[in-house]
């Protein structure tokens, strides 16, 4: 017997502007779970609504007023376990629920799912490192882990050229000194 496919949804939506039409966007594509970042106060309710999906919004800090939020789709194959907050993050909270995968005879996985939906801190590579860091953790032993989010942060090896780059503070919130090879230290981009 073969499952189908878990859909997955991750979206910055920038300050829950255009909230409807990417509300709208994200139900026609019917996702058992949707990630969203940068979900703005009183709009959790609203994109519960618009995607018929249940909503788990990460605890509100003092730094950001944009948080992250899960949504899960009912009756499909993530079952919601158990949501964690966790407001002690130094930029935007992760929202963090777990989830178990439900089979065709409606059993439930022996191990949980940990999802989570990040938004890292664009000012500090080293907070972004952090925050990466923490969210390693959720895959641990008995535990798979499902990580969406904005890593504010470019992939190794792209962005730059940074010695020519005008925009020195962008390049200083942007990349972290890191040992090459021969253990001198080199700008490089931050890897989340």
């Amino acid at each position: 017997m073969s499952l189908p496919p878990v859909v997955a949804v991750s979206w910055n939506v920038e300050k829950g502007e255009n909230l409807h039409q990417a509300a709208d966007w994200v139900r026609a594509q019917s996702p058992d779970i949707f990630l969203m970042q940068e979900l703005q106060p009183g709009q959790g309710e609203i994109v519960t609504e618009l995607t018929a999906m249940t909503g788990y919004i990460a605890a509100p800090t003092a730094q950001s007023s944009n948080d992250n939020a899960i949504f899960l789709r009912e009756c499909s194959p993530l079952v919601f376990d158990e949501e964690f907050l966790h407001p002690w993050a130094p930029w935007h909270a992760p929202a963090n629920v777990a989830v178990r995968l439900r089979d065709e005879d409606e059993t439930l996985s022996p191990r949980r799912i940990s999802t989570a939906s990040a938004h890292l801190c664009y000012w500090s590579p080293q907070i972004r490192l952090a925050e990466a860091q923490w969210l390693s953790t959720l895959s641990k032993a008995g535990w798979l882990a499902m990580v969406f989010g904005d890593w504010n942060s470019y992939r190794t090896g792209e962005g730059g050229p940074w010695d020519d780059y005008a925009d020195k503070a962008f390049v200083a919130n942007r990349t972290r000194r890191a040992p090459t090879e021969a253990g001198s230290p080199m700008t490089s981009p931050t890897a989340p």
